[in-house]
């Protein structure tokens, strides 16, 4: 046997060396331990129910990195429940012949927590992870996947935003130049996945806000919400969100340092001007059947709208 010839598995080695995969995955492990001690920190709500506003408020403090729509959990989510329903490839038909699909699908569910906490702190860098607290994504659709963070991440905390359905009914129709009516259908659809959900969460773990509260009483309701998390915040802190509030959450991006740079003209614009748009927008009739579709939510969020029976 030729001893210079490499063995059946050793090329194998050889190539991950080369590419310097188990180097990486070292790395992997160091980094996704740095975050071990910083608690997962994740912002449910509907679409337009000021969810990128408050992700952004957040991502603010110092001790926090909260990132907007990243989407690596809601996509782990599926590539999971896609090798269970024997779809590992996104194929619109079963494959039943091959192998090792629930296997795979376990193994992955257990390996997501490292891979997500290893992903953030890279993002982070090691001087902002050795000071972080919480970390954590905003996503609109966690209402997909929600118990699989339950499940993943068991110390996590949760800060459900809701709005006034008849704004983010109007807010949806606008942003998709839909009719409010096929608006409506999205807001239902969602919303009622989020609250069913939601219902699973230990109540220790999570906080409850109105949007109408973050934009018009903004300084108290921080203070609520670090309170919650158990964060001190320095005046410059609380500073800093306010001006922040006054740009449009959308017009943001984040620079290559992690800092959040305005991009669009009308950057000063207060984002408060959102809050009871539906006045404006809506006819009597129209609003007032809205009212009716949606009373079980305003009633349960917003009962200081809600006429009592027989006033």
């Amino acid at each position: 046997m030729d001893s210079n010839r490499p063995q059946p598995m050793a090329w194998k080695a050889a190539l991950l060396r080369r590419l310097g995969i188990p180097t990486q995955l070292s790395e992997l492990a160091e980094q996704a331990r740095r975050l071990e001690g910083a608690r997962p920190l994740f912002v449910l709500g509907t679409p337009r129910s000021g969810t990128t506003l408050l992700a952004r408020l957040l991502d603010a403090h110092p001790a926090a990195f909260v990132t907007n729509e990243n989407g690596a959990l809601v996509q782990m989510h599926y590539a999971i429940h896609a090798m269970r329903a024997r779809r590992p490839a996104g194929l619109p038909y079963e494959i039943e012949s091959k192998e090792f699909h629930d296997e795979w699908a376990e193994w992955l569910d257990v390996l997501v927590p490292i891979l997500v906490r290893g992903f953030y702190a890279r993002l982070a860098g090691p001087a902002r992870t050795a000071t972080l607290r919480l970390w954590g994504d905003k996503h609109p659709h966690f209402d997909q996947c929600l118990p699989s963070l339950l499940r993943w991440f068991p110390q996590a905390r949760y800060v459900y935003i809701v709005r006034h359905p008849l704004d983010v009914i109007c807010s949806i129709a606008a942003m998709n130049r839909w009719d409010r009516a096929e608006a409506f259908e999205h807001w239902k659809l969602i919303t009622e996945g989020y609250e069913r959900q939601v219902a699973a969460i230990p109540d220790p773990a999570l906080y409850v806000l109105r949007y109408e509260d973050l934009v018009g009483k903004l300084r108290a309701t921080l203070e609520g919400i670090f309170h919650w998390l158990a964060l001190d915040t320095a005046e410059e802190t609380f500073q800093a969100m306010t001006e922040l509030a006054t740009i449009p959450a959308h017009a943001l991006v984040r620079t290559a340092d992690g800092s959040d740079t305005a991009r669009a003209p009308e950057a000063t614009r207060m984002q408060g001007s959102g809050a009871g748009r539906w006045r404006e927008a809506m006819g009597a009739e129209e609003a007032a059947g809205y009212m009716r579709e949606t009373h079980g939510f305003i009633e349960k969020y917003y009962p200081e709208l809600v006429t009592p029976r027989g006033a």
